[in-house]
């Protein structure tokens, strides 16, 4: 019977669990003790297993990954081997901010014409999970992280979009070029690029395909600046795809989510879902009663005259930037949370004229406390746990005031991941009683 190892034990470990218990005898690692009521065996260094399955979010310097490239042992991640056994198509979604939009707003215009589209990756379920079902016909919408590409070798999506990039997990990956070159993995098997999707108006991703010989020409594109040969755009206040012949898809005014951010979000969906042949009337649909995503700049409530704002998806400081563009009102920012390397200058720097309190928790409470300062930023509190945070919060407000929680940083210092930490702050509103 085959051995096989399993690395990191959360929602990827058990879906790879699910997969294998049947097929080979399996071993768990994780970095914590791993509680699970079906039979498995621990890591055992001796042992020479057929292949070790990763989960994304283990580093590449983990001591048992590490090992098991030492030994010879091939190492999969998620969407690779899941892709070698899918029967169907992945149209894979990647970039710094805006993929779950995306993805999501894809995989809705998309699904109106084409029955079997499912919604994978990061958001919905695990690639692997749709395996034993699927069919040659099936479309899976999948957003997919820079961990969860560096793992890819064959993985070859029919279509794919890179929506941004801006520095990120730069202490997972170890440089922004590691981290671009993990992103760029999206196409690195594709001979056709105009079916994948680009932000021309991004100038970081630009640059890094031009300083990696690529023509961003070569590509579809989208921008809400320029008008392009081949791709999505704006003219004259109408949403315009271009691929040979030029469509009017709707007025901009008729999209229902607003923000240049969500703009862009928009025009990427529009561009895959063309590439997929989806029809006009599909896309104005959705783009017409779509409002936005749950932790995404989402208002949970107004309350004694106060609105409270849930942002935890903004887990680095260009998703925050959005949230403190959006401010209108008197507001008390929350942020912090687990340090993942990020420069917060510019953030904080566009904050010190928005907002009235930044409220710091999280590991990185210190480094953000020292260069909000640097920014010019005086008031300035930290706390150790969202609770205390919430309860600051509204000691400093009154009516008229918002409480935005936009931690511009990752969860996992405090939370499984940012829909725990978004989930929280939901349950603090709920309870709050004038």
């Amino acid at each position: 019977m085959k051995q096989v190892l399993i690395i990191g034990f959360g929602k990827t470990g058990k879906a790879f669990y699910e997969h294998e218990k049947h097929l080979a005898e399996v071993s768990i690692y994780d970095d914590r003790p791993v509680e699970f009521s079906e039979p498995f065996l621990p890591f055992d260094e001796a042992k020479q297993y057929d292949y070790a399955l990763i989960s994304p979010g283990v580093p590449p310097n983990h001591p048992v990954w590490m090992h098991c490239l030492q030994q010879g042992i091939e190492v999969y991640g998620e969407i690779e081997y899941a892709w070698q056994e899918l029967a169907g198509h992945v149209i894979g979604i990647t970039g710094t901010n805006g993929k779950t939009t995306t993805t999501t707003l894809a995989f809705e215009m998309i699904r109106q014409n084409h029955q079997r589209t499912f919604l994978a990756g990061n958001i919905g379920f695990a690639l692997l999970n749709y395996v034993p079902e699927s069919r040659s016909d099936d479309l899976y919408i999948t957003e997919l992280s820079s961990f969860q590409l560096e793992t890819t070798k064959n993985f070859t999506p029919l279509f794919g979009a890179i929506t941004n990039l801006t520095p990120d997990h730069l202490k997972w990956h170890g440089s922004m070029t590691d981290y671009i070159n993990a992103k760029f993995r999206l196409f690195h098997n594709k001979s056709d690029l105009r079916n994948i999707v680009i932000n021309r108006d991004d100038p970081v991703l630009i640059q890094a395909l031009s300083d990696r010989g690529f023509d961003p020409a070569d590509f579809t594109g989208f921008s809400h600046t320029t008008q392009l040969e081949h791709g999505c755009f704006l003219k004259n206040d109408q949403i315009v795809f271009r691929n040979g012949t030029e469509e009017a898809i709707m007025s901009v005014d008729e999209v229902r989510i607003q923000g240049i951010h969500n703009l862009e979000n928009c025009l990427c969906a529009i561009a895959l879902a063309k590439l997929a042949n989806t029809p006009n009337e599909h896309i104005r649909l959705v783009l017409r009663q779509f409002a936005g995503i749950a932790h995404r700049y989402e208002l949970i409530a107004e309350k004694a005259g106060r609105r409270f704002i849930n942002d935890s998806k903004a887990t680095n400081p260009d998703s925050t930037i959005p949230a403190l563009k959006s401010v209108v009102r008197p507001t008390v920012w929350i942020a912090g949370g687990m340090d993942k390397g990020s420069d917060f200058s510019a953030m904080l720097d566009y904050a010190k004229d928005r907002v009235e309190h930044l409220i710091l928790l999280g590991e990185n409470k210190l480094i953000m406390k020292q260069t909000a300062i640097t920014a010019g930023l005086d008031q300035i509190h930290l706390v150790e746990t969202l609770d205390q945070a919430f309860d600051l919060a509204i000691e400093l407000t009154r009516p008229g005031y918002d409480i935005l929680l936009s931690p511009a940083s990752a969860s996992w210092d405090m939370y499984p991941n940012f829909e725990a930490r978004g989930d929280h702050f939901r349950q603090l509103v709920g309870a709050w009683h004038v």
